[in-house]
């Protein structure tokens, strides 16, 4: 995505969607940590028995698919309503994202983008359990490339002040 896209995810520290650089606020809960968790699978498929086992792990599986197409629903009318509706894709018995039309700090992240990187602050997704098994793995990607492009403590604090100036707070 380019760097001029009007839907930017965040990720770290928490998880927000951003319209045209102002917050989406989210009636649902259960609706933004459905985008939450699709973002989190960076595009893939995601089978409404998976999303049933992780938003609603103690609720009957007719009982999770049924409330999913609900905040499905809910979901979509919230991207609706900011312009930004193509973000969810939604198949028989699956969803997904569509990233060709945000830009994602995990995503730039992997990219190894250095304004990402330094932007890490060892947080992903913090409100959502399930979001909590990536970050050991976030943690091996950003020493990994702390090790091959050593920062100067000068230099990591100027790119953090770059990424809070060109992004959405």
């Amino acid at each position: 995505m380019s760097a001029d896209s009007r839907i930017f995810i965040q990720t770290f520290s928490g998880f927000d969607l951003f319209v045209d650089n102002q917050v989406v606020y989210f009636s649902s809960k259960k609706s933004k940590e459905l985008l939450a968790l699709l973002v989190s699978k960076r595009g893939g498929s995601v089978p409404l028995s998976e999303i049933a086992y992780i938003l609603y792990s103690d609720t009957p599986e007719r009982t999770a698919k049924n409330n999913i197409r609900v905040i499905g629903y809910r979901l979509r009318q919230i991207l609706r309503e900011h312009g930004c509706e193509g973000l969810l894709i939604h198949r028989p018995g699956v969803y997904s994202v569509n990233t060709e039309l945000f830009t994602c700090d995990y995503y730039e992240f992997m990219k190894e983008n250095r304004m990402y990187i330094t932007a890490y602050t060892g947080k992903y997704m913090p409100d959502y359990l399930w979001a909590s098994e990536a970050v050991p793995y976030l943690n091996v990607v950003y020493e990994s490339y702390n090790k091959k492009h050593p920062l100067l403590e000068n230099e990591s604090d100027s790119c953090s002040g770059m990424l809070g100036n060109s992004l959405p707070t």
